[in-house]
């Protein structure tokens, strides 16, 4: 295992919570190894950790919430189409070996050497599969924009990880939509909703967008960009009229516009017809277009780069991390 890093096996890379235990290469190998990892994972893993043992992440929070959220890896760069990663059908799902393996890894890290063990501080009410292993590549090459890692400032040929700390992921499914105003205002009606209807502001959202709904956007000439503005756009709920909708379960209605909070947008998933967070469909035809949120409470998003296991940090939400 250690073979896949150029670092040496007492090289420290993190401290690890909520124990804040000295995180060495060997610590992380030997979870790789339970994990099912091959050597040529780890690079990827140990930038994964680098990025959720940051106070910007605050991975000890993500642990003590009773919450059910973990850990969201989006890995990023040539170097995750080398070792085989999955972006495509069922991109969340199970089946592939790297991005099974390498969210596992991550997982009993924290767990294991960390001190993050399920009912001790690991506080979650209910918990989420997604705790064993949440980890998944982008489809850039069949994006019409740069990858997420890219738009946080990684540069193209850098491999990349970013963390989110997110729940499980959520379908949305919109079979009518062939417009990018359409689409955007279906995406926007769902965002609003993403943990409950009187908290659009307690909540950010990342969103991953399947091949389909990437195609009306992209004839549309419709940038990254120009998507998160007009999604932005559609989720300002004006004072007056939210309070109406929501005036038997709101108590303060204090704030003159209410915004949800900031949407991360991924590259397409050739997953079909789908768009917000997580997306896919095993599907050919062109009734289905699903879409697939996962939220995330209190702001935690991670970047990091993944070539030979050196992570770079940037100060930017989210945050990019190399491999």
């Amino acid at each position: 295992m250690l073979a896949g890093t150029s670092l040496a096996p007492t090289d420290i890379v993190a401290i690890a919570p909520p124990d804040l235990v000295e995180l060495t290469v060997e610590k992380i190998a030997i979870n790789a190894v339970m994990a099912g990892c091959l050597p040529e994972y780890l690079p990827w893993v140990i930038a994964a950790l680098q990025a959720v043992c940051t106070d910007e992440f605050n991975m000890h929070g993500v642990l003590a919430t009773t919450m059910p959220v973990g850990p969201v890896i989006v890995c990023s760069g040539p170097g995750s189409r080398a070792i085989g990663m999955n972006s495509g059908v069922n991109v969340l799902g199970q089946g592939n070996r790297a991005n099974m393996t390498i969210g596992r890894a991550v997982q009993l890290t924290i767990r294991n050497v960390g001190g993050g063990r399920p009912g001790e501080i690991d506080r979650a009410a209910h918990g989420m599969p997604g705790k064993l292993s949440f980890c998944f590549a982008e489809d850039e090459i069949g994006s019409p924009w740069t990858s997420l890692a890219i738009a946080r400032g990684v540069s193209p040929e850098t491999d990349a990880v970013t963390v989110f700390a997110g729940e499980g992921p959520r379908c949305v499914t919109d079979q009518l939509a062939r417009t990018p105003e359409h689409l955007v205002a279906s995406l926007a009606a769902t965002l609003l909703t993403v943990e409950h209807p009187k908290l659009p502001l307690a909540y950010d959202a990342m969103l991953v967008v399947g091949p389909e709904h990437a195609r009306v956007f992209g004839d549309a000439g419709w940038s990254r960009e120009r998507v998160l503005e007009e999604l932005h756009a559609r989720l300002q709920l004006k004072h007056t009229a939210y309070c109406s909708f929501m005036q038997e379960v709101v108590l303060d209605c204090s704030p003159k516009s209410l915004a949800v909070g900031p949407v991360a947008l991924l590259a397409p998933n050739p997953s079909r017809n789908s768009s917000l967070m997580w997306v896919h469909d095993e599907n050919n035809d062109d009734d289905h277009q699903y879409s697939t949120i996962c939220a995330r409470p209190n702001k935690r998003t991670k970047s990091v780069a993944a070539p030979n296991s050196c992570a770079t940090k940037f100060a930017q939400r989210p945050h990019c991390w190399s491999a």
